[in-house]
């Protein structure tokens, strides 16, 4: 069992959701489910992917449905805001946005990002206090694993960030847009965060899926700052659609033109909805325990991957699910 904890951050009606579990390993399995689960459930939700690796990644449905019931996006201790704070690095960038006792940060990848260890916590939240801390995952590199010397950049950022004093933001406003989009690499959402802090303008867009294609990430970075935002762009690292780790190969978010330009409809219209004022910034935090896979099943089923390949491995899957269907419905239909 895992000893976890999952956030709310509320930003007007927008509920930005996270947790320290791990949407994997593989299509509908254990955590694979979590994502879509809090999407369709929660209102005017963003899923973050938070830094957790797959030994975090929860072992069944039931699991999955403890955590998003132990979520708590109503009852909140209610929070001043400041202005944003960026610290960029050789191969990361860090914007954090400060909240009275909480710090939001994202953590976004200029060449490569993939899983971020959990461990990033301990020195964060040692330096800026509590922190809800995104592993933007938003960079692809095929067998890219984060190593010491990245944690160490990372680490600087955050440092650095420090040196920038908190200004107090006079005058927030936000606009929330969110679509259901199902392609071969989007598990079945799209949703964007535009926020104005005294004028200077963010992004925050939640792509769902496992990873974001680099040179399209890219694209929409530039896209944000010739409309005058600084663009954040976030996936969920769903495993609905995906494979089980970056070494067993699959296709990131924006992998294909049409898919790009679906993408892109949705954001060319979002930027144009009207700008509400911030009644109300609220934050919780709850902790739920359930099963996690651990990392023995994690190297297990990714060596077995690379051994036999992916297409067997599915089917083997498939003909667990099938004989445990089988066997339920003769259960139903004896009794």
């Amino acid at each position: 069992n895992k000893k976890g904890w999952v956030r709310c951050l509320k930003i007007g009606n927008v509920k930005l959701i996270t947790t320290s579990f791990h949407p994997g390993p593989l299509r509908n399995i254990g955590g694979a489910m979590l994502v879509g689960k809090i999407l369709d459930v929660v209102e005017n939700s963003i899923y973050l992917h938070s830094p957790a690796k797959h030994d975090s990644n929860p072992t069944s449905a039931t699991d999955v449905e403890k955590i998003v019931e132990t979520l708590d996006c109503e009852f909140l201790k209610r929070i001043a805001s400041y202005k944003p704070v960026e610290t960029e690095g050789e191969k990361f960038s860090l914007k954090i946005f400060p909240f009275d006792g909480v710090k939001l940060l994202f953590i976004s990848g200029k060449e490569a990002i993939d899983d971020i260890p959990e461990g990033v916590y301990s020195f964060a939240e040692d330096i800026l206090g509590e922190c809800m801390i995104i592993d933007c995952h938003n960079c692809h590199k095929p067998n890219y694993e984060i190593t010491p010397e990245d944690l160490v950049e990372i680490r600087g950022l955050v440092e650095r960030a420090t040196k920038h004093g908190l200004k107090q933001t006079n005058n927030l406003r936000y606009s929330f847009s969110k679509r259901k989009i199902e392609t071969a690499n989007t598990c079945g959402h799209i949703a964007m965060l535009l926020l104005d802090y005294d004028g200077e303008k963010y992004a925050l867009l939640m792509l769902d899926g496992n990873n974001v294609d680099c040179s399209f990430k890219n694209e929409l970075e530039s896209f944000f700052a010739e409309n005058g935002y600084k663009g954040i762009i976030a996936s969920t690292d769903n495993h609905a659609k995906t494979a089980i780790s970056p070494k067993v190969g699959y296709m990131p978010v924006g992998s294909d033109r049409a898919e790009r330009e679906i993408i892109l409809d949705f954001i060319e219209n979002s930027i144009q909805t009207e700008f509400k004022e911030v009644d109300e910034i609220g934050y919780s935090k709850r902790e739920v325990e359930v099963r996690v896979m651990g990392n023995d099943f994690f190297k297990y089923i990714e060596k077995a991957f690379q051994e036999i390949g992916e297409k067997a491995m599915y089917l083997f899957f498939a003909v667990i699910f099938l004989q445990l269907a089988v066997s339920i419905l003769f259960g139903t239909i004896m009794m």
